[in-house]
């Protein structure tokens, strides 16, 4: 699965297979493309939420030495507020994101 230039959401992605899920996006290979689908190399934009901080930092810190971007946002599945909040946070990173690569266009054409 190749998703450069997405964007995926984990939820539970501090430990085990949330973790997993959100490394798995965030990986890039340089391969042959039977070999990125083989090894789920997918080189996506990932944000990921927990309840724990500590270890969403720690995730985060693993995301970036794969080169890929990264949001953490701390947040309770079960409260429908938080899901809001982290959707809301979602949205507002990759507008920010894709405004920034814009101006990066903007500059180059002037």
């Amino acid at each position: 699965m190749i998703l450069q230039d997405k964007v995926a959401l984990v939820t539970g992605g501090t430990s085990g297979i949330g973790r997993a899920t959100a490394l798995a996006f965030a990986q890039r290979s340089e391969g042959k493309l039977n070999e990125v689908i083989a090894f789920g190399a997918a080189g996506a934009k990932v944000v990921f939420s927990d309840i724990r901080s500590l270890e969403g930092e720690e995730t985060a810190d693993l995301i970036r030495e794969t080169g890929a971007e990264c949001l953490f946002v701390k947040s309770d599945v079960s409260s429908e507020a938080d899901v809001r909040e982290l959707v809301q946070k979602a949205i507002s990173w990759v507008q920010l994101a894709l405004r920034e690569r814009d101006l990066r266009q903007t500059r180059l054409c002037l």
